[in-house]
């Protein structure tokens, strides 16, 4: 059972990547759709948006289809419609990609609101702290693995060969979790009761804490997703190829995999959980305006990819935090159904500004702002934490 969970992790760890591969394989690639004339700058964040679009519809019924049906059926028909969608996105029109960033995007919903639940069945009680420090870090890496290989592969191939491969590797992630992946012996039996509506009994300020957690959690994500997807347009600015902007971009995702599993010890050693974010995530913003406005562009990179990592344990604690007892299993929908909304809208914005100002830095400015936005919210509801129920 020892030798078991582990594997059980790296199956999970792997379809998580795969969600994080297929969600950056727009802006690595995102040249390709550009200079086409396919989609502009607005378009671009909207699509890139769009993943997150179903996500709001999923958050709350997610966690009662997986209830109902069990969860690795729902991981599998998660990945089917991600391979869906990204089948559907090789034909390069507009209608096809959209709907197919939805189709795909509705499978990583399902597949986000279940393997959370997964990794805890099967760790509780055993290493849990060491097994989430290990799987939060599979979205960096996704992110980092598509910078690598996609815009390579968008100069040689096109757009289409960028949305197979992301195809591809869902099929992969699918067929893995079909051979390995079984519900661990002390597993609650589907049919066990579980509250899956909102409640009337529970106070309303617990659930605008999950939704102001939600935000935060979804402010701190979107600037990532705007730094990743806005710096290879720094470099190229700054007169790198499109393969090497790509590469010199993915040093985040590289370097967050191995600062996220630190970041929550370090937390930890600190002590102050709502001073530590605070400042992590002011020094993101700090990091982010010097890639913005300086020459340093290497070096700010490196020190954002550095600090980035602090606060993600910190931020994604929050719901149980911040939830007493009876609150967290509606409240966890909410926290989810807020994120989304989030990271559906804001990556609009930042592609609206890129548009309007045709300044490569304009997106980075505005992830600074959601940094800093994220810092506030920090500052309203870091003091109820020591008051809710643990």
């Amino acid at each position: 059972m020892l030798h078991r969970r582990w594997l059980i992790l790296a199956v999970l760890f792997a379809a998580r990547t795969v969600i994080a591969y297929q969600f950056q394989s727009v802006a690595a690639a995102s040249f390709a759709l550009l200079q086409d004339g396919v989609l502009d700058f607005a378009g671009l964040g909207l699509l890139i948006g769009c993943h997150m679009l179903p996500g709001i519809a999923l958050a709350l019924p997610g966690g009662v289809l997986a209830h109902r049906f069990g969860g690795k059926p729902i991981v599998l028909a998660g990945l089917g419609l991600m391979a869906l969608g990204g089948v559907m996105m090789t034909s390069v029109s507009t209608g096809a990609l959209f709907a197919g960033r939805i189709v795909s995007g509705a499978g990583a919903a399902l597949l986000n609101v279940v393997l959370t639940r997964m990794v805890t069945d099967w760790f509780v009680g055993r290493e849990m702290v060491a097994a989430f420090g290990i799987f939060v870090a599979s979205w960096p890496l996704g992110i980092a693995i598509a910078l690598v290989t996609l815009p390579a592969l968008a100069l040689a191939q096109g757009w289409a060969s960028v949305a197979l491969a992301s195809a591809l590797a869902s099929v992969a992630a699918l067929i893995l979790v079909q051979a390995f992946y079984t519900d661990p012996p002390t597993a609650a039996p589907i049919h066990a009761p579980r509250q899956t509506t909102i409640r009337a009994t529970v106070p309303a300020r617990e659930y605008g804490l999950a939704a102001g957690a939600g935000l935060i959690w979804g402010l701190y994500n979107v600037s990532l997703v705007i730094f990743v997807s806005a710096a290879p347009d720094i470099f190229l600015a700054n007169g790198y190829r499109v393969d090497t902007a790509g590469l010199i971009t993915s040093i985040l995702g590289w370097v967050l995999v191995m600062v996220l599993p630190a970041g929550g010890l370090i937390a930890q050693r600190v002590g102050r959980p709502t001073a530590f974010s605070v400042a992590s995530l002011v020094m993101i913003a700090g990091a982010a305006l010097a890639l913005a406005l300086t020459s340093q562009t290497i070096a700010s990179l490196l020190i954002l990819a550095v600090i980035f990592g602090l606060p993600a344990g910190l931020l994604l604690s929050l719901p149980g935090e911040l939830l007493s007892a009876e609150a967290r299993s509606s409240g966890m929908g909410v926290f989810y159904l807020s994120f989304y909304l989030a990271m559906t809208g804001l990556p609009v914005v930042a592609g609206i500004l890129r548009e309007a100002t045709d300044t490569p830095s304009s997106p980075i400015l505005f992830g600074a702002g959601t940094a800093l936005l994220a810092a506030l919210g920090m500052l309203l509801i870091g003091r109820y934490r020591i008051r809710t129920t643990p």
